[in-house]
């Protein structure tokens, strides 16, 4: 047996002699012994294989002569030795061999976590070590190496006396511990004797977690290492992106063999912004502006947390297509404008007079645009729009002033037969934005001459549930040509034809439309006329009439239900508002929305119980159901209802926050009273349960003598049956004789033996009617009858109720013709609410 002292690949050489290992003297020690020796214990030489030599001190046991190891096969070696051994009187100088494992031993120079099964002293195993030995029905190696490798070669050895080894085991691994159980076992070879490594050359990624087990005995000791090199996460390639104007689609590849195990992908935007995600080859970046250049950027990350190479890529958003205006009068024109990601808030429509240069929209400053100004030849702002109303066919020039941040900017008609350019921003936030590029120029139409423009700033003031109240102002005076004579309001729904109405008075500016049908929407124009006629008629307004009032009905203590009927198809979404009939009401039309709120404790203003989807409609829907219903920015609780309590309920439909309309408040309805608690059962409870046991006790006991006297009846009638049948048959074999048959006669006839069955009947009924306690129904009793009557049985076994109480529950099934009652003898109960 050899070995080497401080490692199974590193020391002075030894040998063991009988129980004795002794040090070796080798006196011609060379490059070549050394490199043979490394060989013949499983091991390589080192690069440089240096021959190196120690000291031993005195009284050290030693052997001294030839020790050369030589090749006896492919991938054998023998070792012929020539030693005597002895035992030093002074220092000796012998040789110290070094072998090498491999060029890249992980265990050796990493920080691994050892565990298993089958003894406790796992770290053991390390290859420096005397060797861990496996007990136990199950033994298991279990090595974590912290991160990923490409492991090449696993090197096994027994302990380090050399006694125990496996000829055999299997391994397995995996980057994610959960998984290795799962994984397919690899085959590794084991030791044929106790003095050399055995090595298996192996080829395997992303391997941080191993397992390993011997398959031939269960009593082994172990020393292993490792050799490969340690994995990171490979970079991303294959990178291809394509933007659209507001978001752009991150497409890669991973790489597999070459990389750690991915688990995750970081992405930055420009270097600030990033998301890290799941491991994946897709991401889409939103929130981006139009026409604009980026830079993404992306690395991946392992389960230790190692991070690849960054890989950094270019790209441009797609440019937002200029809007297109079109001219649709002397003084206006009509521009569409799309519906834009939900993230943006606003819009700002911007005007200028033609020019051949204009200032490109991205040089111009949000803080540079102002209102228009009288005869102003900059960009302005004509409108700026909720961004929750597109999309949006606008009209440019229509007169009416549109406000934000308490500051209002007037849409001012253009002048006649004049060229105009536009675009729109949009707005994130006041400092996050993007801009379309400016339209092409379009000119507006020539005016008719002696025709007026459009009357100015038309208004639904006002509306009922059959009328609209209208008002507008007098064309601007630069588009009147000729004295007016007075305005025409058109109007019309979707369902009915346009209807117009004519003043013949230019000092009439309002007019209130009646007779119109509750709940549609209307659009209204307005034109000034003149000698020559009628002129441009305004932009449409529209407005909904208020519909009817619901009728909520009482179904409980706490509830209301209400049918909510199918609305419109441009509704979108319905508000049921709620509000004690005691308080005071204001009319549903003048309440705000904005002062609408969900309901708070102890509130007696209006408040919103539910915000619902149009989809859902047509509805019942239950008020004070106790539910939560989200309107999409905020929660509103259903709160159920107070008892006896009057409620008055509308309904408000919602095309969009602006547009809407409201029923009227419905009529005062009152929740019902909560049941009281019978105290006065519960308290006679016990009472009433002592006195139906001394009724039943000895109601009991006369159903038993009932029984009893009636068996005795039966059989007594049958016995005389019996009697009779065997003296006629005595009769006819005996000679007639006048003397016996008075005798006969007389025993057949002797009613004061033998009672017939009614007349016992009538005496035990007589019995019970003496000795029943009285009990008092405010009817007949049922509880004793006859057995002549025909009823069924079952009723003489009722419950016993208490005085004014009904003696059975009952349950009613209604139809179109008649109320049928059933009644369920076998079960009474009271059920009453707390």
């Amino acid at each position: 047996m050899i070995r080497l002292t401080f490692s199974p690949y590193r020391g002075y050489i030894e040998l063991k002699n009988g129980t004795i290992w002794r040090r070796v003297k080798e006196e011609n020690w060379d490059k070549y012994r050394q490199k043979m020796l490394c060989q013949h214990l499983g091991f390589d030489e080192t690069d440089a294989n240096k021959v190196v030599s120690g000291q031993v001190p005195s009284g050290s046991k030693i052997a001294t002569g030839d020790l050369i190891c030589y090749n006896t096969q492919p991938n054998g070696t023998s070792c012929c030795v020539h030693l005597q051994p002895s035992t030093t009187i002074s220092n000796v100088k012998i040789p110290y061999a070094t072998c090498k494992i491999c060029d890249n031993p992980i265990l050796q120079y990493s920080n691994p976590i050892f565990s298993g099964n089958g003894s406790r002293e796992y770290l053991k195993a390390w290859f420096s070590f005397v060797g861990w030995c496996a007990s136990g029905s199950a033994p298991y190696l279990s090595i974590d190496l912290r991160k990923e490798y490409r492991i090449t070669r696993v090197v096994t050895m027994g302990d380090e006396d050399q006694t125990k080894w496996s000829g055999s085991y299997s391994m397995k691994y995996s980057h994610n511990k959960s998984l290795v159980d799962g994984s397919s076992a690899m085959p590794i070879t084991g030791n044929k004797n106790g003095y050399q490594a055995s090595k298996t050359n192996i080829d395997i990624y992303n391997a941080r977690h191993i397992k390993i087990q011997s398959t031939v005995n269960k009593e082994f000791c172990l020393r292993i290492e490792l050799c490969g090199v340690a994995q990171t996460p490979a970079p991303v390639y294959d990178i291809k992106i394509t933007p659209s104007h507001y978001f752009a689609r991150v497409m890669w590849k991973l790489q597999t063999s070459a990389s750690s195990y991915i688990t995750q992908i970081i992405i930055y935007l420009d270097g600030n912004q990033h998301w890290t995600i799941s491991r994946g080859t897709q991401f889409d970046i939103t929130g981006l502006k139009p026409g604009t250049m980026y830079t993404v950027r992306i690395q991946t990350q392992d389960g230790s947390s190692q991070t690849s190479s960054a890989e950094d890529r270019n790209f441009t958003t797609i440019k937002a297509e200029p809007v297109n205006p079109v001219a649709i009068s002397y003084s206006s024109l009509n521009v569409t404008i799309a519906k834009p990601p939900t993230y943006f808030k606003d819009v700002m429509v911007v005007v200028q007079i033609a020019t051949k240069n204009p200032t490109p929209v991205e040089d111009i400053k949000t803080s540079d645009l102002n209102p228009y100004q009288t005869d102003t030849q900059a960009p302005y702002i004509t409108a700026y729009l909720k961004a929750d109303i597109l999309p949006l066919s606008f009209v440019i020039g229509d007169g009416k002033q549109y406000n934000f941040e308490n500051k209002n900017y007037l849409n001012q008609p253009l002048k006649q037969n004049s060229t105009y350019i536009v675009f729109l921003r949009f707005f994130e936030s006041q400092d996050s934005y993007y801009s379309t590029e400016w339209s092409s120029s379009v000119k507006t139409l020539l005016k008719p001459p002696g025709l007026s423009g459009p009357p100015l700033d038309v208004t639904i003031d006002s509306r009922g549930k059959n009328s609209l109240e209208v008002s507008w102002k007098a064309p601007d005076e630069s588009l009147q040509d000729g004295e007016l004579t007075g305005y025409q309001v058109c109007f019309y729904s979707k369902d009915t034809a346009s209807e117009c109405l004519m003043f013949k008075s230019a000092k009439v500016l309002s007019l209130t439309l009646n007779n119109l049908l509750p709940s549609t929407k209307y659009f209204v124009t307005v034109s000034a006329s003149t000698k020559a006629g009628y002129g441009e008629k305004s932009s449409e307004v529209s407005k909904i009439t208020s519909g009817d009032p619901v009728n909520p009905l009482t179904v409980s203590y706490y509830t209301l239900i209400l049918n909510i009927p199918k609305a419109e198809d441009y509704i979108r979404e319905v508000m049921v508002i709620v509000q004690n009939a005691k308080s005071s009401s204001t009319p549903s039309e003048n309440l705000k929305t904005s002062d609408l709120k969900p309901y708070r404790e102890n509130m007696n203003d209006p408040y919103i119980t539910a915000y619902l989807k149009a989809d859902v409609l047509p509805l019942t829907f239950v008020v004070g159901d106790g539910k939560e219903y989200n309107s999409g920015k905020e929660n509103y609780f259903n709160q159920p209802l107070k008892l006896s309590s009057s409620y008055i309920v509308f309904l408000r439909f919602f095309e969009s926050q602006g547009s809407y309309y409201s029923t009227a408040w419905s009529n005062n309805v009152r929740t019902l009273i909560k049941a009281p608690v019978d105290n006065s059962k519960n308290s006679g409870q016990p009472n009433e349960e002592k006195t139906r046991m001394d009724l039943i006790i000895p109601l009991a006991i006369l159903a038993l003598c009932f029984l009893l006297s009636l068996g005795v009846i039966i059989y007594q009638r049958r016995l005389v049956q019996n009697k009779n049948r065997q003296d006629q048959e005595n009769r006819k074999d005996l000679p007639r004789s006048n003397k016996a048959a008075p005798r006969l006669n007389s025993y057949m006839n002797d009613a004061a033996v033998y009672e017939t069955p009614d007349d016992v009947i009538q005496c035990i009924e007589r019995n019970e009617a003496e000795s029943k306690p009285e009990i008092s129904t405010g009817q007949e009793s049922l509880a004793y009858m006859s057995l002549k009557d025909n009823r069924e049985p079952a009723n003489f076994y009722q419950s016993l109720q208490p005085p004014g109480r009904s003696v059975h529950p009952h349950h009613t099934k209604r139809s179109n013709v008649q109320a049928v009652e059933y009644e369920n003898p076998a079960f009474s109960a009271n059920f009453s609410g707390d």
